[in-house]
């Protein structure tokens, strides 16, 4: 049986999971088209950025899924583990990568909305 640090898939997905990279992209992008819209004096530029931007968001919310790999893998996941401490007190603790899924996914969502929106009204600025 392969591991699943071996998959292929999850090679190729892995480094696609990153947060900064997504919001660098999307800041960049409408950033960009800012500029070359000023430079022009067209801001069609800035209105086809949005389509940038709106793959950012929609590739934040996908995080979980390129994070672990499949959608099988992503689902498997415990959100939140019971465990005991030295002194005997029970918690739960939640994972630190599963509080960064719904951060980028929350991320995500406002950043394809915000896009969307540029995408489709960005050339009336």
């Amino acid at each position: 049986m392969q591991k699943v640090e071996d998959r292929w898939e999850l090679k190729l997905t892995k480094p696609l999971a990153s947060i900064s990279l997504w919001v660098f992209v999307f800041f960049f992008s409408l950033t960009l088209g800012v500029a070359a819209s000023i430079c022009t004096s067209n801001w069609e530029w800035f209105g086809r950025t949005g389509s940038m931007a709106t793959i950012s968001g929609l590739l934040l919310i996908m995080r979980p899924f390129m994070r672990k790999g499949s959608v099988q893998q992503a689902r498997s996941g415990v959100l939140a583990q019971i465990a005991v401490d030295a002194d005997g007190n029970q918690g739960e603790f939640i994972d630190p990568q599963e509080i960064k899924d719904g951060t980028a996914a929350l991320v995500g969502a406002i950043f394809t909305i915000a896009g969307t929106i540029v995408w489709g009204f960005g050339d009336l600025v």
